[in-house]
């Protein structure tokens, strides 16, 4: 998520917001589980415009890859456990 928000800086010009930091909350956001609208381009009102519907993100399994140092212990703090994996 980090690289994606750090992407997200590149060529913009320095009136914007470039810190990525919107669009990484956004993204930390959908992975910790909410309701999101998606506009679906092939489905139109009848503005013309697209047609958006509610998708729930809580049951969905996201795959991330990369070094997450420390993420062990901000799991047992959130989730009050002592450990994780097989020996929990």
């Amino acid at each position: 998520i980090d690289k994606i928000a750090r992407r997200s800086t590149v060529g913009f010009p320095a009136s914007r917001d470039i810190s990525g930091e919107g669009l990484q909350q956004a993204l930390l956001k959908i992975l910790e589980g909410t309701i999101v609208n998606v506009s679906d381009p092939a489905r139109r009102t009848p503005t013309g415009r697209p047609e958006s519907m509610q998708f729930d993100t809580r049951n969905v399994l996201f795959i991330c890859g990369g070094a997450f140092p420390g993420l062990h212990h901000v799991l047992t703090t959130r989730l009050g456990a002592n450990s994780i994996g097989f020996g929990a």
